[in-house]
């Protein structure tokens, strides 16, 4: 990929040009050559990560992340299972909702939590206005908007990605959100249908079905009442897990030991990958 020329550069150079080969360089001219050279600069000095930059390196860490986020859901379906469909196997497909609200907000919240929320702005020293070593490219110690600023802070960057996308799983399952509403019918149906194949076997049955602890049966309405909340509730504790079971994907411990989350941090192709934006 290469940068698009800077046509008001060219067009700058040319007056600068014009005035150094008219020969008189009273002061008013000089003056004149150093706003045009100062200009120069500024428009020619920085190549900021934008465009396909942006898209690339956002749609990069979000491929990167397809595969935990997947276990992570698969995980949370286990517990699902296992806490409120003992005995009756299912597929994760009630989670669906979580992972089609994911796939839909991960590129716009990833690219916000890198370029304007970190990685942004010139590298130039601010008094002297002249890159630092290694800036903007390959290697650049300065937090500024350029493909060698992410990699010289790329330690940071891993866990920009990685906070970004527990943070979006979390929001999105929170108790009250459209993508948890969803989810709750979703399990909700599914239960009401083993109930009611239970039923067909045993009219005595209504008792034995997972509800709240010491639940002893009642009135129709209390059961259901009491069964709707024991959903909930246990969706919205066993949601609270997602970033202890990411982090734990990832390398970590799952108490907010990351241990520099070691698998999750594609390090070296990463930064290839940067570099290979100019």
């Amino acid at each position: 990929m290469t940068a698009k020329p800077c046509l008001l550069c060219n067009q700058l150079q040319l007056a600068l040009f014009s005035l150094l080969m008219a020969g008189h360089f009273e002061y008013s001219r000089l003056f004149l050559v150093g706003i045009l050279w100062t200009a120069i600069a500024s428009f020619s000095g920085v190549l900021a990560c934008e465009g396909d930059c942006i898209t690339g390196i956002t749609n990069a860490f979000n491929g990167n992340y397809s595969i935990p986020v997947e276990l992570t859901i698969l995980s949370l379906a286990d517990r699902i299972n296992f806490q409120l469909m003992p005995g009756d196997p299912t597929s994760s497909g009630y989670l669906d909702p979580l992972r089609l609200a994911f796939r839909d907000q991960a590129g716009a919240v990833m690219e916000k939590a890198i370029f304007p929320s970190f990685f942004h702005g010139k590298c130039q020293d601010p008094v002297t206005g002249v890159n630092p070593p290694g800036c903007p490219n390959p290697d650049c110690p300065v937090v500024c908007g350029t493909p060698g600023s992410m990699v010289h802070y790329y330690s940071r960057l891993r866990y920009i990605a990685y906070n970004a996308t527990w943070h979006l799983m979390h929001e999105l399952a929170r108790p009250g959100t459209p993508t948890f509403n969803e989810i709750q019918s979703n399990v909700e149906v599914i239960r009401n249908g083993a109930r009611r194949r239970r039923l067909s076997l045993d009219p005595r049955g209504e008792s034995s079905l997972p509800t709240s602890p010491g639940f002893s049966g009642g009135l129709v309405s209390r059961a259901i009442s009491t069964r709707d909340n024991y959903v909930k509730d246990s969706l919205a504790k066993i949601f609270q897990d997602i970033r202890p079971i990411l982090e734990k994907i990832c390398g970590g411990v799952g108490d907010g030991t990351t241990n520099g989350l070691p698998y999750c941090s594609w390090e070296e192709p990463m930064k290839d990958y940067i570099l290979t934006f100019p």
